[in-house]
């Protein structure tokens, strides 16, 4: 990551943290919810998408959809506080999806890894 997607995730980590709190117990949810925590961010590379990987200690997998409503909102006060011209669009995950990508991830470099293997003796 480059120091400008290191700022968003770091500033993304934070408020939505603080915003997640706010917004559940403004909608009286937050008894479905117990503690929310932001677990990983991800910018990518061209800042045109910031993935917020959530995790609550009941009813992870609605997380997501709870939040959602107040991605618009956080990335207005991110364009204005961090000065973007175009700010990141926000889209909540659940945990799971991460993990389900780092496995992903794992999968390839195994299959990679057989076939620099298969090739080294060739």
């Amino acid at each position: 990551m480059t120091s400008r997607t290191d700022k968003i995730g770091a500033y993304l980590s934070a408020r939505v943290t603080q915003a997640a709190v706010e917004r559940l117990r403004d909608t009286e949810q937050d008894e479905k919810f117990g503690i929310v925590s932001v677990v990983s961010v991800r910018v990518s590379p061209d800042l045109s998408y910031a993935d917020v990987f959530v995790d609550s200690i009941s009813a992870a997998k609605d997380l997501p959809k709870a939040l959602a409503p107040m991605a618009g909102s956080l990335r207005h006060e991110l364009s204005r506080k961090i000065g973007l011209h175009k700010a990141p669009i926000i889209r909540f995950r659940t945990k799971k999806d991460l993990e389900g990508e780092i496995s992903s991830e794992e999968r390839v470099l195994t299959i990679l890894d057989e076939i620099s293997k298969s090739h080294a003796g060739a």
